[in-house]
């Protein structure tokens, strides 16, 4: 039994001596020892403080500005702006949500289809429906207008000298404005309004 053992540790002995990996003769081995000794040569510097992590807190600060004015600039495929406007606090992406969309593990939520019921692991939307909208950012405008705009954009908080954008959002068609906000009092009412905004008794 002794022999056996001495034996058995020999062969181990003898397959780690020649192991590739111990020697560095391998292409991994050889690998491994250059990147050694680079990082002896030349470490890596010792960061005390991250500019890129101030990068992001100063974006995160400038974002969660509920006073923060900044311009989004609408771009059309072929890189022309057809499109500037004011933004109040932040542009919004439609992918976020309020609520978790799925649910972890094998849980699942019984939800109804009139009187059947189904088992699903997606959860239902803050506005009371399921699935995804299309993709798109949407913002408020100082006077708290709605804008929603699905295509490339430039975001800042300074505003740029642009010789000629398809739209504006600083000319509102203000009487158009004036009657979409009787026509929205109306249909509070339960009152009918036409395609033209107009208010039908």
């Amino acid at each position: 039994m002794r022999k056996i053992n001495r034996g058995s540790r020999w062969v181990l002995t003898a397959v780690l001596v020649s192991s590739p990996f111990i020697l560095g003769t391998s292409n991994s081995g050889c690998t491994d020892k250059r990147a050694r000794e680079m990082t002896f040569q030349q470490p890596a510097v010792k960061l005390e403080h991250s500019v890129e992590r101030d990068n992001i807190n100063k974006r995160l600060q400038l974002a969660n500005d509920p006073t923060q004015i900044m311009w989004i600039y609408g771009l059309s495929d072929m890189g022309n702006v057809v499109f500037s406007s004011p933004v109040v606090g932040k542009v919004t992406s439609s992918t976020k949500r309020l609520e978790p969309r799925t649910m972890g593990g094998n849980n699942s939520i019984t939800g109804y289809i009139g009187d059947d019921s189904y088992q699903t692991n997606e959860i239902m939307s803050a506005d009371g429906t399921y699935g995804e909208s299309d993709p798109y950012v949407f913002w408020f405008t100082p006077e708290q207008q709605y804008f929603q705009w699905n295509g490339k954009y430039i975001l800042s908080n300074a505003p740029l000298r642009l010789e000629r954008p398809i739209l504006n959002m600083r000319d509102i068609d203000n009487e158009e404005l004036a009657r979409a906000q009787l026509a929205s009092q109306a249909l509070k009412q339960g009152k009918l309004v036409n395609n033209n905004l107009e208010v039908l008794k």
